[in-house]
């Protein structure tokens, strides 16, 4: 938490650029720059003052978001005179309450907020590149048909998209989709329930999840669950999202199972070295995908373990290991440890 102080000429790379996940009581936020959320990013700012700051993109596209504030809340603060390089000049994705937004701007949609929740705000003199409905307005597809004159807005732009016209002169801007969280990959159990979410700017939005390369039926939303899941699970997914103006495909996540396994009785080879075999516990069949999840250890009196570096061999869904060499130990144990 800060109070009374003035956050002046700072920057960072991804978000916040004076503040990022802070409380900020009466302060001043001035001259800092982002790729999103030049003063503040998520964030609560009660009673300040955001003025000058600056949301940059990156090189990646995909930021430029929230010149004074991105996802943040913001109460009884004056929001003036920021800017941004894509959407919301005053403030993305955010929530203002008793604020004034006064000459913010963007070079696309949202000179003074874009994507927020407003309430008991004065939003006045801000500038934006293009005319209409910000994300979530209650304009957009909402207007009447029947009404329509002529077959492109003021900008020349289609007079209606998504089949239902928007209220007002203009149609909203439809932007390609930007993937800002990626699905993150997981390491969990048998039987887990496991969720993959990817966070995506843009309007109208589509998603297709698919597994190993192939689209999931019913997979179509913003995040995907998978529950009690098991060896079949194991790989790699990722998302896409479209609409009419384009597509972006999220990065890998990789999901890995660590499920306990099965060793069959130790049996002994005409050199008398000793022999095993497993498999899942759950009498699940392993595969040759499997031979580099696991390795063999062995101890003398189950303290110290350490690991054979011989290759694991794959026989009719078993997994099959032979000591390398035999020990003069009058006693040994192994295990199989999944990695």
């Amino acid at each position: 938490m800060v109070t009374n102080c003035v956050i002046v000429g700072n920057a960072s790379y991804y978000r916040g650029g004076g503040s990022f996940a802070g409380t900020l009581n009466r302060c001043t936020l001035t001259g800092n720059v982002s790729n999103q959320g030049g003063g503040s990013s998520g964030s609560t700012l009660n009673q300040c003052t955001v003025r000058d700051n600056a949301a940059r993109n990156a090189a990646n596209g995909n930021s430029g978001f929230g010149g004074g504030a991105d996802q943040s809340t913001l109460k009884n603060c004056l929001v003036v005179g920021n800017s941004c390089d894509y959407l919301g000049g005053g403030a993305y994705a955010s929530t203002l309450n008793n604020c004034l937004v006064n000459g913010n701007s963007a070079p696309n949609t949202g000179g003074g907020t874009y994507g927020c929740i407003l309430n008991n705000c004065t939003v006045t003199g801000n500038n934006a590149g293009i005319f209409g409905g910000a994300a979530g307005s209650p304009c957009i597809d909402s207007g009447n048909n029947a009404l329509v004159f002529g077959s492109t807005d003021l900008d020349g732009n289609p007079r209606i998209v998504n089949g239902t016209v928007d209220m007002g002169a203009y149609e909203a801007a439809l932007f390609a989709p930007g993937i800002s969280v990626h699905p993150i990959s997981q390491t969990v159990t048998n039987g887990s329930l496991v969720q993959f979410t990817v966070t995506a700017t843009g309007s109208a939005l589509n998603y297709q999840w698919h597994f190993n390369s192939n689209a999931i039926p019913g997979a179509n939303a913003s995040s995907l669950n998978l529950t009690n899941v098991s060896r079949t699970n194991s790989g790699s997914y990722f998302v896409t999202v479209t609409n009419s103006a384009g597509s972006a495909t999220s990065s890998n996540a990789l999901l890995h199972l660590l499920i306990p396994q099965k060793l069959q009785a130790l049996t002994q080879n005409v050199s008398g070295l000793w022999m095993l075999k497993f498999n899942d516990a759950d009498g699940t069949l392993l595969t040759t995908n499997e031979l580099s999840d696991f390795e063999v250890q062995f101890s003398t009196k189950l303290v110290d373990w350490t690991a054979f570096t011989n290759s694991l061999t794959f026989t009719n869904g078993l997994l099959y290991f032979t000591e390398p060499a035999a020990s003069p130990a009058p006693t040994r144990f192994f295990r199989v440890r999944s990695r």
